[in-house]
């Protein structure tokens, strides 16, 4: 955005643009696609409505890298192969933009955002001679992946979204959700909240706490991209949120205290909605 631009801003605008650049999506709006015959995602799915949640999709993307981090696999790959210690903030923006193109954009805006992240995964692989080798698109461990996010987009929204979706809501986000999924990679992705689940719960004995694993969770909670009292304050209550919604079993694993959330924390997320609304 230009400073000629920027100068004949609103408030609100001026807030918003402020928002997202703090939240690491500071990058050019997506144009959002209404047209039923060219959009990737439907335009009446539930998925537009979640995804259009800044405080719950922010809560749901913490709470999924913390899920995430506790496969060892999963962990290693991200470990060795990505830059999110030197990065975070593009790693962020990275993830929030594929999603918004796969969720308000046209098919073929989605489907080359899908081409891209296919390439990075298909040039993930595990050293040569490796006694544990991985690659990055292995279809089980895309399945991990995928089922921890939109578990706990879901799970975020439905617990601090402004309405929570009705059941028959949640299974169609975690359909229209596999569309994408199954374009990555994942075979069989959930069709149903409780197929959801039952994915989940199905990796159960593989999940630990790998050094790794302690060493992301630890960057993680440290808040280490944000500078600033109040910016850390509203870190700190996105992270409390986002260990609420964990599974207590991969909180216990993560050996992270249960998290209560409180006024303060409402509080803050529904600043971050006023702030994050888009029209303006």
């Amino acid at each position: 955005m230009s400073r000629s631009s920027a100068d004949h801003l609103t408030w609100r605008q001026r807030l918003f643009f402020h928002v997202r650049s703090r939240v690491g999506l500071g990058g050019p709006l997506i144009n959002v696609c209404l047209d039923p015959e060219r959009a990737h995602t439907p335009i009446d799915s539930p998925t537009r409505v979640v995804h259009a949640d800044l405080p719950a999709m922010l809560v749901g993307g913490v709470a999924s890298l913390l899920a995430q981090m506790l496969h060892p696999v999963a962990m290693r790959a991200l470990s060795e192969h990505s830059r999110y210690q030197d990065d975070p903030l593009g790693r962020l923006y990275g993830t929030g933009r594929f999603l918004a193109l796969t969720t308000y954009a046209t098919k073929d805006e989605a489907s080359q955002a899908i081409r891209v992240v296919r390439r990075i995964h298909h040039g993930i692989v595990s050293p040569p001679g490796d006694p544990s080798p991985y690659r990055g698109d292995d279809p089980a461990l895309l399945a991990w992946i995928h089922a921890a996010e939109v578990a706990m987009f879901l799970a975020s929204f439905q617990t601090f979204g402004p309405t929570p979706l009705s059941p028959s809501d949640a299974d169609r986000y975690v359909a229209d959700m596999g569309v994408t999924g199954a374009a990555l990679g994942v075979t069989g992705p959930p069709r149903t909240v409780t197929e959801l689940l039952d994915v989940l719960s199905g990796y159960g004995p593989v999940l630990e706490l790998t050094p790794q694993a302690q060493e992301a969770r630890d960057f993680l909670l440290a808040g280490t991209p944000y500078t600033g009292r109040l910016r850390h304050w509203f870190f700190d209550r996105i992270v409390e949120c986002a260990i609420s919604l964990l599974d207590p079993t991969h909180r216990s694993i993560l050996e992270l205290p249960r998290s209560r959330v409180t006024r303060r924390h409402h509080l803050a997320l529904r600043t971050l909605r006023f702030a994050g609304r888009r029209d303006v």
